[in-house]
């Protein structure tokens, strides 16, 4: 892409604030784009609310997509990279990767090109697009996931992020919840029940791991791809649709729309066995006290609690 060697400084004025973006943060982001393409112009706005700082860029009318990692977070980032990599040599639908550094400094960092805006941002006047986020997620799933472990193998990973150990972490964490008082202790023992002794029982499929509406991104003629690739690992189809399920549920939106994109059956779904496991395992991972939407989480929790 050419670069610009004129010094221009952010122009404040064109900046598309979609929540509020830390000074510091905003130079480095700045900072990270001049080393990139130079100084010029850019409009800047931040995206979502993931452990990395995320932004979306505009310049020259292209969108492009930026990601800030401190240093416990690089693994995360070299993750995502070797994902994306996948994706392409797979010929599935990602975003290109502009630039990126996951050297040991204070600030690791992505810059990634993409065509449109997150779907969540727009899904309430483009209700087209929770069935396009289903073909989307099909795609995914009908992949072959042949060479996926390999290429999350082949950096130093940090197994931590395994799917059993993410599933016993949940296990603590809803024992804590107990502790407090705010559910009853007889519901936490069947979800921790639950989680205990789930194993997986359907095809392991290319899951994405964080597939919910602010990490598909979509453009003026439908949904185009999906970011946020660091939790991607071979698991049951359910471990995707049921955090879709969860999002829909706690936002009133249609989710049989999406499962109509996706070519699934409501009757099949509802019937899968590693559904209702995959519900817990969500609704647990957002079961936060303080949470605004604790009361809406808690009220999924006793809604399953007889199927639990």
């Amino acid at each position: 892409m050419a670069t610009s060697t004129t010094a221009t400084a952010l122009n404040p004025a064109n900046a598309m604030t979609m929540a509020p973006v830390l000074t510091e943060n905003r130079k480095q982001v700045v900072r990270i784009w001049q080393r990139v393409f130079g100084s010029m112009p850019i409009d800047l706005r931040k995206i979502g609310a993931t452990n990395n700082d995320v932004f979306a860029i505009r310049h020259r009318g292209e969108d492009f997509f930026l990601k800030l990692a401190t240093i416990g977070q690089q693994q995360l980032l070299d993750i995502e990279l070797r994902v994306i990599k996948f994706l392409h040599r797979n010929k599935l639908p990602a975003p290109e990767i502009v630039s990126s550094s996951i050297e040991p400094v204070e600030r690791s960092w992505m810059v990634l090109r993409h065509a449109g805006f997150p779907v969540a941002s727009v899904i309430h006047k483009r209700p087209d697009l929770l069935r396009g986020a289903g073909s989307l997620l099909a795609v995914y799933h009908q992949a072959d996931t042949f060479g996926l472990q390999k290429a999350l193998l082949s950096g130093a990973v940090d197994r931590r992020r395994s799917f059993r150990d993410r599933l016993n972490r949940l296990v603590t964490r809803a024992m804590q919840i107990a502790g407090t008082g705010l559910l009853e202790k007889s519901l936490i023992s069947k979800v921790v029940r639950c989680l205990e002794n789930y194993q997986p029982s359907g095809t392991p499929v290319l899951c994405h791991g964080e597939f919910s509406l602010p990490h598909v991104l979509a453009g003026k003629h439908g949904v185009t791809t999906a970011v946020d690739w660091p939790y991607c690992e071979p698991l049951p189809a359910a471990a995707d649709i049921a955090l879709i399920e969860i999002f829909c549920r706690l936002r009133d939106l249609n989710f049989l729309d999406f499962l109509d994109g996706y070519g699934r059956s409501a009757s099949s779904y509802f019937a899968d066995p590693d559904r209702i496991p995959m519900l817990m395992a969500h609704i647990v991972r957002q079961l936060v006290p303080g949470r605004r939407n604790f009361e809406a989480c808690r009220n999924v929790l006793n809604e399953f609690a007889d199927r639990i």
